[in-house]
């Protein structure tokens, strides 16, 4: 056993108990404190990897709770129906579960090899051939187009906002998983594909999508430090830190145009950096899923079997999550990540669906086809989206869009008379 494996066992030992201290404690702001210190913890363990932006999407929304219980001021629904009583404020139950999520995260990337494995999959190289790459990077700015079909910046209707040219509500994610095949191949060497990977994130942009785009950049981030080996420094991070408060200025930015505000100040968007309003909203939709726990029985796994149906293609499950609290409340959309396994199996459910998570992350990391890889990094880039609006939305391109563009890459390999190149 080498020595950081026993810093890291020591390290969730005094965790754990401090974790436990801070339940006998029983109060909200203590947890606060406790889950921001677990997710920068965890954060200089894992620096760029994928359990650092889980560790960020997880404790975001919980700020958004903390300012609405001490100063009864946030924003949207979340601010309404706990100043008016229609739902009571969780905020200790919230603290407590985003805890035993962190310290299941903290316990398991110290106690195996997942961050050595990742490490690997970002590095992997892949024979790709540089058609291939770009044809796929055409396939990207096709599907954006037919996603978001109108003009750009010509106004948000949120009744109209999905109206796609072809059916499905998917098209963005073949938008994103293209566009990353492309990016992690041939960035380097093709003008189109640069071309075309800055007009998708404009596309994108300029429709007012934020939650995809932004996680996107901030996964690619972490696989292209990984691929180039960049080392590591404290420089580098801040570097990063600075891109995540630029990126969170943006979505407060598009989130203000699309809702018709035309005039900024420097202390509402400082107020919004930390109560960001898409944030808010899935904090406010893990607090009914807490009051629906609570109130109600537990689901017992009852949703985790509408999974089998969002698999299939245009077909909606009547008993998914968020059919049942919309049924119950006003609803603005949207899952956080811990809302299914609190509603079915309560404090248990957190614990359990993290290690089911991170072993299924750990094993993709495992296999070394291409699918794999481009699975891992596909997940990555789209954390955001699986973890603040159901881990479903991210079927359609598990299950039909990497394969497609994985057999699309096989067949210009078998049919490309251009010699095979290496990525970097």
């Amino acid at each position: 056993m080498n020595i950081n494996r026993v810093i890291y066992i020591w390290i969730d030992i005094i965790i754990i108990i401090l974790g436990c201290i801070v339940n006998g404690i029983n109060n909200g702001n203590v947890f606060f404190c406790f889950d921001v210190f677990l997710a920068v913890l965890i954060i200089a363990i894992a620096t760029f990897s994928i359990i650092s932006i889980i560790a960020i999407v997880e404790i975001y929304p919980l700020i958004s709770i903390m300012v609405q219980y001490n100063s009864g001021q946030s924003y949207g629904l979340l601010q309404l129906t706990s100043n008016s009583g229609m739902v009571a404020l969780h905020y200790l139950e919230f603290g407590k579960i985003i805890m035993l999520g962190l310290i299941t995260m903290l316990v398991f990337i110290s106690s195996t090899n997942f961050l050595e494995n990742e490490k690997t999959v970002f590095s992997r190289k892949i024979i790709v051939p540089i058609s291939a790459s770009k044809f796929i990077s055409v396939v990207s700015v096709i599907s954006v187009i037919i996603a978001f079909p109108k003009l750009p910046f010509i106004g948000y209707n949120s009744a109209t906002r999905f109206q796609a040219l072809l059916p499905g509500n998917a098209w963005n994610h073949l938008a994103i998983a293209a566009m990353l095949i492309a990016i992690v191949t041939h960035f380097d060497d093709s003008f189109l594909i640069k071309f075309n990977s800055f007009f998708v994130c404009f596309w994108f942009l300029s429709h007012y999508e934020r939650v995809d785009i932004s996680s996107f950049i901030l996964g690619i981030v972490v696989i292209i430090v990984r691929r180039k080996k960049i080392n590591v420094t404290f420089k580098q991070f801040t570097r990063v830190f600075l891109l995540l408060i630029f990126l969170i200025v943006i979505l407060v930015f598009l989130g203000d145009v699309r809702q018709g505000v035309k005039s900024f100040s420097i202390p509402e968007v400082s107020k919004e950096i930390f109560v960001q309003k898409t944030a808010t909203d899935i904090a406010y939709v893990f607090n009914i899923s807490i009051d629906y726990a609570l109130k109600y029985s537990l689901l017992l796994g009852k949703t985790y079997l509408t999974y089998f149906q969002e698999v299939i293609p245009l077909l909606h499950a009547k008993d998914a999550i968020s059919s049942i609290l919309s049924s119950c409340y006003p609803y603005p959309g949207g899952i956080f990540i811990f809302s299914e396994p609190f509603m079915n199996f309560s404090y248990a459910g957190v614990i359990g669906e993290s290690v089911i998570l991170l072993t299924i992350l750990n094993c993709i990391c495992k296999f070394k086809n291409m699918y794999s890889t481009f699975l891992y990094m596909f997940i990555t880039t789209t954390v955001i989206r699986l973890l603040w609006y159901g881990l479903s939305f991210g079927f359609m391109a598990i299950f039909y869009f990497l394969p497609l563009l994985v057999l699309i890459i096989t067949i210009f390999k078998k049919y490309s008379i251009e010699n095979r190149v290496k990525l970097l």
